[in-house]
Formats: structure tokens, C-alpha cells, sequence
């Protein structure tokens, strides 16, 4: 029965995260030695700068061209992670922080009841502040999230651009340099108390009204910093079709932060789903060694693609694999509001098939992560109850 397995799984977790050093076993994977060390040791993780290779069998071609990253750090950590559950007075210190001397009103132009009991539901919010800027205010309930912002400018991020008459808005130089666009990014996150949090991706962005450009800026996504380690952010991530499924995925959905920064401040801050590091559960051990990380890689991506040359023989499959770094996941064996920040091996790769027929070739970015702790797949963007997690 599904809820027996998870069960077991989560008390298997939850020995082997309170027992880690103790114990010398890994979450996730009793088989595979948990090994720790002195605290006063020190640490250098022994993986190459990057990795060319070739694997190739009757059914997929594996190449790796990746370049490896592994940040520097004096160590690593298991850390246990809460989620932010909020409520009326939880949402009402977010406006408050961002935007203190607001009166916040309904759609209706009510004044909002900050006392009143908060429907299952999506509940937004305007205010007018002392120096005649317009705010808004989206209390996500079900999502437990928040969505504040300054006017009504739509801001498009460089990356997103469709078109060269969008990217033409980007010709002029940025009116604010991305290091003191961080700096006030970062203080709007410390006004919120959310230390957990810090930039993976910086992109420039463009205000428009009305078509018009009107303003520019820079975009951070804010993801899980876990020691010297991130949490990267991927618009879309890779499930699996005949590999077996992940040992751990995420405990609530992915977590992150969209901040916005213009010469004229702090402009827009999203926080979808978000926790807080509560207790440090292991630390001072070593990493599975890199050659038995890229044979877990190697299996999985095999299992995972391998049959697609039997499903469809017309084509010859080739798995590209150019990035392999090293950061944090979110994880659990179950969904709920607790769940584990651990080292994780993030790898980035094209899939490609080639029409035998015709030569015609369709590439898809794809990506897939495992615990560096024992190499175990893990997917720490999709909940348990997607569907294919047993």
C-alpha cells in the first residue's frame, strides 16, 4: 500500500538523518557508507573542472562534455527545513515591511480587515503611499505565497525576449549596475527575514507602460543557499519515463524568490512556497567520490532514455551532457511541511533525436539532480503525488 511505503521511507529518513554520524549510513540509501570526519580537517572534494567522455550502446549515446562546478566551502551540511505557513499576521508583516506607511484597501476600495479570517483563496490588495506611488499586494492563500509590487509597469526580463523588437529595448547601458541592484534585493529579503535565500539567476529587465519602454532594472530569482551551495532554478524540469522514480522529491513544490530593482529602488518581490532552515541535522562528512556520482548518472540517464530507441526506431538518440554542479535540494520521501536541504549534483543536458529517414534533428533541454550524499536520483521540483512517485 502507497501510504505503508511512505511511511517506512519517512522513518528510515528520519533514523538516518538523527543517527548520520553515528550510524555512518546515508539517507535514502542504507547500503552506501556515510562517512564523516573531523571537524578540524578541513575539506577539498576531489572532482575535475570538466569531464569529456563518450558511453554509447545499441540503444542512446551518452557524451560528456560538461564542465564541473563545485563551490568552494569549508564543509557541508544536512539542514531541516519548515515551511513558512502563513497567515493574517504573517502576510500583514510582509506589506507592512515593504511598504510601512500603505493603507491597504479591497478591489472593492474597502479598507482590508487584517482581523478578519483568510479564505482558501487568492486575495488582492491597493494602497496609495505618502509620495503618490500605487502598490499591490496579492495574498496567495492556498500557495501560501505573496506577490507585492510598486505601479503597474510590466517589467520583461532579457532572457524572455521573443523577438529583436524587444531585445532593441535592452541596446542602451543599465541605469543601475546589477551589484547595487543585489545589494537592495537582498535588504528587501532581509526586511522579510528570509536569510535562506540568495540570487541564482540575475537577468536585466525593462519596464514598460503601454508598450513604451519606461524604466530598467535587474531581475534576481532567489533560491535556497544551504552553506555555500544553491538551489538552481529551472523554468521547467525533466520527469522520467522508464527509470525507475526519484528516492526523494519535494516535500511542498519548488521554492523561490522573483525580486525586481530599478535605479529608483526596490520595485517587486514574489515568494512562492517558501521554508526556513530550523535545525542542523548532520555535518563534517564526505561526499560520494565523483567517479561513483557519474556511474549513478550514467544509470540513470541510460534507464531514463535509453528505451527511447526501442519505442521509436526510426531515430538515434543522443544524451549531450554539458553541465554538472554541485548545490543544495529540498527533499523528502513524502508531501508536508517539512523536509531536508541537502548536497545535491544538479546535471544539464540535451536530448536529441535523429530521424534516420529524413536527417532531421529535435533537441530538448532536460535536466535531472542526485543526492551527493549516495548518488541516489532525487527531484526536488515535483511533490510525491505527481504522478509515477510510489
Amino acid at each position: 500500500m502507497a501510504v505503508n511505503r511512505h511511511m517506512g521511507r519517512i522513518i528510515l529518513l528520519m533514523i538516518c538523518l538523527t543517527l548520520l554520524s553515528a550510524c555512518g549510513q546515508a539517507p535514502g540509501n542504507s547500503e552506501l557508507p556515510f562517512v564523516t570526519r573531523a571537524a578540524d580537517e578541513g575539506y577539498s572534494y576531489d572532482a575535475p573542472n570538466r569531464i569529456d567522455a563518450e558511453n554509447q550502446n545499441e540503444k542512446i549515446k551518452l557524451l560528456f562534455h560538461a564542465d564541473v562546478t563545485v563551490p568552494q566551502t569549508d564543509g557541508f551540511t544536512v539542514q531541516k527545513v519548515e515551511r513558512r505557513l502563513y497567515d493574517a499576521e504573517d502576510y500583514r508583516a510582509v506589506a507592512t515591511a515593504l511598504c510601512p506607511d500603505a493603507i491597504w484597501k479591497t478591489e472593492g476600495g474597502e479598507l482590508y480587515d487584517w482581523a478578519s479570517p483568510l479564505p482558501d483563496e487568492r486575495i488582492c490588495l491597493f494602497a496609495e503611499t505618502p509620495d503618490g506611488r500605487t502598490a499591490q499586494f496579492i495574498m496567495d492563500v492556498p500557495n501560501l505565497s505573496f506577490s507585492f509590487r510598486f505601479g503597474t509597469l510590466y517589467f520583461l526580463a532579457e532572457r524572455h525576449c521573443e523577438s529583436e523588437e524587444e531585445l532593441s529595448a535592452f541596446n542602451s547601458e543599465a541605469t543601475i549596475s546589477v551589484e547595487t541592484a543585489y545589494e537592495a534585493a537582498m535588504e528587501a529579503l532581509a526586511l522579510l527575514g528570509l536569510k535562506d535565500y540568495d540570487a541564482c539567476i540575475s537577468d536585466r529587465v525593462v519596464g514598460f507602460d503601454d508598450g513604451e519602454a519606461a524604466a530598467d532594472g535587474w531581475q534576481f530569482v532567489m533560491t535556497r543557499r544551504c552553506d555555500s551551495l544553491l538551489q538552481p532554478f529551472y523554468e521547467g524540469y525533466t520527469a522520467w519515463d522508464y527509470g525507475d522514480p526519484p528516492q526523494m522529491t519535494s516535500p511542498w513544490g519548488m521554492e523561490y524568490l522573483y525580486v525586481t530593482v530599478t535605479r529608483e529602488g526596490l520595485q517587486s518581490v514574489s515568494g512562492m512556497r517558501l521554508g526556513e532552515q530550523t535545525e542542523l541535522v548532520a555535518q563534517d562528512f564526505i561526499l560520494l567520490p565523483f567517479d561513483k556520482v557519474l556511474s549513478a548518472i550514467t544509470s540513470q540517464l541510460e534507464a531514463q532514455h535509453g528505451l527511447n530507441g526501442v519505442t521509436e526506431p526510426a531515430s538515434d538518440w543522443t544524451v549531450e551532457i554539458y553541465s554538472i554542479r554541485l548545490g543544495c535540494a529540498l527533499v523528502s520521501f513524502a508531501a508536508g511541511n517539512e523536509g531536508y536541504c541537502i548536497p545535491a549534483w544538479f546535471v544539464e543536458y540535451r536530448l536529441s533525436s535523429t530521424n534516420t529517414a529524413s536527417g532531421s534533428v529535435l533537441t530538448t533541454e532536460e535536466n535531472s539532480a542526485f543526492s551527493a550524499i549516495d548518488g541516489s536520483y532525487i527531484q526536488p521540483f515535483m511533490t510525491p503525488d505527481a504522478e509515477g512517485v510510489q
